[in-house]
């Protein structure tokens, strides 16, 4: 939708990225649902792409597994909310559903920590969520959850607009986006603007991008894994949510002309098809 559009335009962004004179930085990572990796569906121990600091750990809340409950998949995103977009990468995209109260989640880390003027960009397609629901992704450092700001992006049932939140230990300050639902998909690219403040872009299909910026009650330059999750969205496809395209870039000027180039690229590829 927004970046990587299947093996060869993953191919294609290292290469690009490469010319632009930042592959050799510390932390440069990409990853798709249309990698090989992902042939046979998703499953832990799962490690497409490139550049990560290791395998993804999928999980459920549900102990023991219970499929019927909670869990992850690939499929086409096209088949959530009332089927009016997706974020696939050739014809795929990595799926978590929950019911029932549940949750499902699957990390990954970073080869090393987030630092300043990093960013994190990733494609998002949530369907609907039912009240008491939540669907989104979070920033953490993984080893010490508890002590450690956070950064999540997200929707909730029952809300109109996304939201953000940060928090220590177990104070959150949640923020109205100001961006509706869609289950159309949308893209989001966090940066560490320095050690204690941020700024978020998110940029709907098809609509214009919104830029917010906050800050972090203690130096955040310690994240090091990205956690994706759905909690309670809902037990029919429609609720079903997905995530694509996940990048980590070290430096996010250049890499907003690496992206101009390839969805140039794109472009070319679908003119020539």
């Amino acid at each position: 939708m927004f970046g990587t559009r299947g093996k060869w335009m993953g191919m294609m962004a290292a290469a690009w990225l490469g010319a632009a004179g930042i592959a050799a930085a510390a932390g440069l990572a990409w990853d798709n649902a249309g990698e090989d990796a992902y042939g046979d569906g998703w499953q832990t121990g799962d490690a497409g792409g490139a550049g990560w600091g290791g395998a993804w750990n999928l999980n459920t809340s549900v102990v023991p597994p219970d499929g019927n409950i909670a869990g992850h998949f690939v499929g086409t995103s096209q088949n959530n909310g009332n089927g009016d977009g997706n974020v696939d990468v050739d014809g795929a995209s990595w799926g978590l559903y929950a019911n029932s109260g549940y949750m499902s989640y699957a990390t990954r880390p970073f080869a090393g920590t987030l630092g300043i003027g990093q960013s994190v960009i990733l494609d998002m397609d949530n369907g609907y969520v039912e009240a008491g629901g939540q669907f989104g992704f979070t920033l953490t450092a993984y080893g010490d959850v508890g002590t450690t700001e956070r950064f999540s992006f997200y929707f909730l049932g029952g809300s109109n607009n996304y939201f953000t939140g940060t928090g220590q230990m177990y104070w959150i300050t949640q923020t109205d986006t100001g961006v509706p639902f869609t289950s159309a998909g949308l893209q989001v690219a966090f940066t560490l603007t320095v050690a204690q403040a941020y700024s978020v872009a998110i940029t709907p299909a098809g609509g214009l991008t919104t830029t917010l910026n906050g800050s972090f009650l203690i130096d955040a330059t310690n994240f090091d894994h990205v956690e994706l999750y759905n909690f309670n969205a809902g037990g029919d496809s429609a609720n079903d949510g997905f995530f694509n395209s996940v990048q980590v870039i070290p430096e996010p000027g250049t890499t907003a002309l690496a992206l101009a180039g390839l969805a140039g690229l794109l472009g070319f590829r679908r003119r020539r098809a």
